[in-house]
């Protein structure tokens, strides 16, 4: 008989013997109390590639036994070819667990992986799902070694050139910061300048001058950080020559500051002056 109609039977016969309606409703089969997720919590990347599930147990409300379904996918519908699920038995301590390493089960890195558990009892009833999810980060992976963008490999230029570098992303999702590097050698263990770690989105550019101008020939590279502060180390240093300014390219102090204005220079007042006076002189002589 089916269960509907079983109910459906034992309410007509309770009806029938007069019994208050407070006695009808025990004859209702009602679901289990719901199982609620414990442990991995909801949203929390874990380390584990196979961890235990943990939830609560549930109460049957006619006392009945209760089993556990535990579920857990790739996706959030429970529908795809790596869907796993196992049921638990009652233990009686207040939770219940699902070892997914015991069962042979192991989760992808860099994932999202979804779980849900129900109760059932023993006639079948279940409880609404309590469902999760959360990353598996596995041990840490740093980010991507940048992109040196420029100055170009043997690049030559001014004292203060401007070093560009690209970001790149972390594999867990985690911040990544970028910092610059200027060198005597290419090993870059003589250091003449440093940046800051400066927080950078994946290929993003940023750019970074050294406070003091450089001189002769140098190296300079870039690196990336996480928040665990792992790093895969510098990008492939670069070399870089300082140009050092020809005779007669710079224009002296006050000569810039004439062609700025427009005046001419003091000096070629002075002459100006010197040759009125001799002017003069000649003049007077004459007479």
């Amino acid at each position: 008989m089916r269960r509907g109609v079983a109910s459906w039977s034992c309410l007509v016969a309770l009806v029938g013997a007069g019994l208050p309606a407070a006695a009808w409703s025990s004859a209702r089969n009602l679901p289990p109390t719901p199982s609620l997720m414990v442990s991995p919590l909801d949203g929390q990347p874990i380390v584990e590639f196979s961890p235990s599930l943990l939830a609560t147990e549930s109460l049957d409300p006619e006392g009945g036994t209760v089993t556990y379904l535990f579920e857990v996918d790739s996706t959030e519908m429970f529908d795809s070819a790596d869907s796993r699920s196992a049921v638990v038995p009652h233990t009686g301590v207040g939770t219940v667990a699902w070892d997914l390493e015991d069962a042979g089960v192991v989760l992808e890195e860099n994932a999202s992986t979804f779980v849900r558990v129900r109760a059932i009892d023993s006639d079948g009833n279940e409880s609404p799902p309590d469902s999760i999810s959360f990353m598996v980060r596995g041990p840490n992976d740093p980010p991507a070694i940048p992109l040196l963008v420029a100055p170009a490999p043997g690049g030559v230029g001014g004292p203060t050139p401007a070093l560009v570098a690209q970001g790149t992303a972390d594999p867990e999702g985690d911040a990544v910061r970028l910092e610059f590097i200027v060198a005597v050698d290419s090993a870059l263990t003589d250091i003449l300048a440093r940046s800051e770690r400066t927080l950078v989105e994946d290929g993003e550019e940023v750019s970074w001058t050294p406070d003091e101008p450089l001189e002769g020939d140098v190296w300079w590279s870039s690196r990336t950080w996480d928040a665990a502060q792992d790093s895969l180390g510098w990008a492939e240093p670069r070399a870089y020559s300082v140009q050092d300014a020809a005779p007669g390219d710079a224009p002296e102090e006050g000569q810039a500051a004439s062609c700025a204005t427009g005046q001419r220079p003091a000096s070629w007042a002075a002459l100006g002056l010197l040759g009125l006076l001799v002017g003069g002189r000649r003049q007077r002589g004459s007479h």
